[in-house]
């Protein structure tokens, strides 16, 4: 992941499958890019293109009726990046060098798109179907105690 770069997002919901949340979510990508005046597209299983060129992937699980979505918005990525992705040969035969297959927010609008710019359309693109509710008690609680265990290096580095 390049945080410099891009923007990892998660949505979770129930009483739905991976595959209608990846596309719900590729419709909220969608229309995000549309934000910036770009034209993009869901292309199943996961992925959002611009012209062919992948911007956005997603990764989902299901489990005891949850569904949670994960992927990418790519919005100045340094592509020179991949060149050190080992993908297999047959993969890159059939789907091109990824260096070649992805493009960005910046690089597809010939600007550079700010991370502020970029949260913003995706917030605004994922939320315009979601409904203003109010928080648990004790959710916050059990967020910031979460937080504190997956930044803790101490934490990572016993697993």
């Amino acid at each position: 992941h390049d945080s410099d770069g891009e923007v990892t997002w998660t949505v979770v919901t129930k009483g739905r499958n991976v595959e209608e949340v990846y596309s719900w979510a590729g419709e909220g990508l969608r229309r995000a890019l549309a934000s910036f005046g770009l034209k993009g597209e869901f292309v199943p299983v996961n992925d959002v293109v611009i012209n062919g060129r992948k911007i956005v992937g997603m990764a989902g699980a299901s489990r005891r009726g949850a569904v949670l979505v994960h992927g990418t918005f790519m919005y100045d990525t340094d592509l020179s990046l991949m060149r050190v992705l080992r993908l297999p040969k047959e993969k890159e035969a059939v789907r091109g060098k990824p260096e070649e297959r992805v493009i960005t927010v910046s690089k597809a609008l010939g600007r550079k798109v700010s991370r502020d710019e970029a949260v913003r359309a995706l917030r605004a693109g994922l939320c315009e179907d979601c409904a203003e509710s109010s928080i648990p008690e004790g959710v916050l609680d059990l967020a910031s105690e979460l937080r504190w265990k997956y930044t803790n290096e101490g934490w990572l580095r016993w697993r």
